[in-house]
């Protein structure tokens, strides 16, 4: 929603500014404990549903690992660091111009993984293993 304002609005620096805040708060402890947090329950997810077969859940896992933390990691974060790299002497809108669709469009593909996972892992962790019968799969939990 913001966004959209900002880009009619290149010259005046607001885009670059704004992001580069956001970019120093999101670096702080409590959304590095959130994000590879999540990341850490992702694989303890896939894992278990390798183990019980339920594929969906390790699409799930997959989905959200590659979809959200990997295109963070490979594309959010160097786009960041190269808005963050303006300085005073270089001219904002240029530099908001080059940065803003590709991230914003990097941006689109993490929400979609991320909700896609969610579908998938709950999808999956209502699901029973594939072969599985009610009776087997009651006893498999209790033991």
């Amino acid at each position: 929603m913001a966004r959209p304002v900002v880009d009619d609005h290149p010259g005046a620096g607001v885009g670059d500014e704004a992001l580069q805040a956001v970019n120093e708060v999101a670096v702080r402890p409590l959304f590095m404990i959130v994000l590879f947090g999540t990341a850490l329950v992702a694989v303890v997810l896939g894992v278990s549903g390798l183990r019980r077969r339920t594929w969906l859940m390790v699409l799930g896992a997959a989905t959200f690992l590659l979809g959200v933390i990997v295109l963070t990691i490979v594309v959010n974060i160097p786009l960041n660091d190269t808005l963050a790299a303006v300085g005073p002497t270089d001219d904002p809108a240029r530099a908001w111009s080059a940065f803003s669709p590709a991230w914003t469009r990097a941006n689109h593909w993490r929400a979609a993984a991320g909700i896609a996972a969610a579908v998938l892992l709950l999808a999956g962790g209502t699901g029973r293993a594939v072969g599985s019968t009610p009776v087997t799969s009651a006893v498999g939990q209790l033991t």
